[in-house]
């Protein structure tokens, strides 16, 4: 906790908390539902739509170019790390400025570190290969989520 209280110091950027937008269509009552996380620069987007996907989908924008994906799968590994935790790389895909966390195990577990953590940093290589880093300190995270699942609960699921 100490490590990451000195990370959100070492930051000096401004990070308001997460706030959830629901939106219910006035014709097919279809439920769209997403949380977004601003932070210099870059985006983490949270978001579901059960009429389209079974599970919440969780987007990075960045305002660096992404390193491509693989040829064939359009994915890329990145470096992500929450508080004091190990870090963890897992398959998102990727294109242009945005990357999309792919498998729903993965999501869920990335939901629940999000949950009950204080920071998320990412790394990631733009497309000139050098490394760089996104900073989210999450607050409000939690309010967010659970509005966002409370909003999506008992939506007909995709087929």
């Amino acid at each position: 906790m100490l490590l990451t209280g000195l990370a959100m110091l070492a930051l000096d950027v401004p990070g308001g908390p997460m706030q959830a937008t629901v939106h219910r269509d006035p014709i097919t009552d279809r439920v769209t539902a997403s949380a977004e996380l601003l932070n210099d620069g870059h985006r983490l987007v949270l978001s579901c739509e059960p009429a389209r996907y079974r599970s919440m989908q969780v987007r990075l924008h960045s305002r660096h170019w992404f390193r491509h994906g693989r040829t064939l799968t359009g994915r890329r590994r990145l470096t992500f790390r929450f508080d004091d935790a190990a870090p963890r790389r897992t398959a998102w895909r990727v294109r242009d400025h945005d990357a999309q966390l792919a498998g729903r195990r993965q999501i869920s577990a990335f939901i629940g570190w999000l949950m009950s953590s204080e920071l998320l940093v990412v790394r990631a290589t733009d497309i000139e290969g050098t490394a760089f880093d996104m900073y989210f300190p999450l607050a409000g995270v939690n309010e967010a989520v659970t509005e966002l699942r409370a909003a999506c609960e008992g939506q007909p699921a995709a087929q």
